[in-house]
């Protein structure tokens, strides 16, 4: 949300009162998931804005987005449909969940020579402690946020700079994965796959969180 407030004074009314108040704009993706539930919420708890607050007036207005250079208005339309988190989150889900099991069927039905193997295990000890790795770094300045040790902006900031390091480890892990011919009837083994999916598909539904 970016949000702007602009005071004014407009003189006063007959009876001496001054004709004072306060503009608010803001500026969200969807009102309906960024602005009303916030305001709902501060209905309800903040005690200064139901005694002392009266409201006026509001108006929603709709921005389209906007063209670059050579691009269409129907162009960037579509564009800002296909990234509506309704579209979006489902149909990277399936890709992620399409890219894990393709590479869990080549690596469990094609067997690769020795040297090829050892090579692909030592790029996916080094992806799976990339990936990991980023994963705790950021929940750790979470946790930090939570007990007031650090700052919300600190936690967004990491968060932009490490997701590439995560997805990055998570894409090594599927390619290496399969040329490492894993052994699927271990249970430690099934359990390391099916975190790798969860933590794909859970950080595929943040994305209109971390928006």
């Amino acid at each position: 949300m970016l949000r702007r407030g602009y005071n004014y004074t407009d003189g006063s009314d007959g009876l001496g009162h001054l004709d004072t108040g306060l503009f608010f704009v803001a500026f969200v993706k969807d009102p309906r998931t960024h602005y009303v539930p916030m305001q709902m919420a501060m209905a309800k708890q903040d005690t200064l804005a139901v005694e002392y607050l009266q409201h006026t007036g509001s108006a929603l207005a709709a921005v389209p987005p906007g063209v670059m250079a050579g691009q269409t208005i129907t162009a960037a339309a579509q564009k800002q449909v296909l990234s509506r988190p309704s579209i979006l989150i489902p149909v990277l889900s399936l890709a992620a969940t399409a890219a894990w099991g393709a590479s869990l069927a080549v690596g469990h039905t094609t067997t690769f020579d020795a040297g090829v193997q050892r090579l692909a295990l030592s790029g996916h000890v080094l992806a799976m402690v990339l990936g990991f790795g980023s994963v705790i770094v950021v929940d750790w300045v979470g946790f930090l946020w939570l007990i007031g040790k650090r700052g919300l902006h600190d936690t967004s900031r990491l968060e932009s700079a490490v997701a590439p390091l995560i997805w990055v480890g998570l894409a090594g892990l599927l390619l290496t994965g399969a040329f490492i011919h894993p052994d699927v009837t271990i249970p430690a083994t099934q359990l390391k796959m099916y975190c790798a999916l969860g933590l794909m598909l859970n950080g595929i539904s943040l994305v209109p969180v971390m928006r």
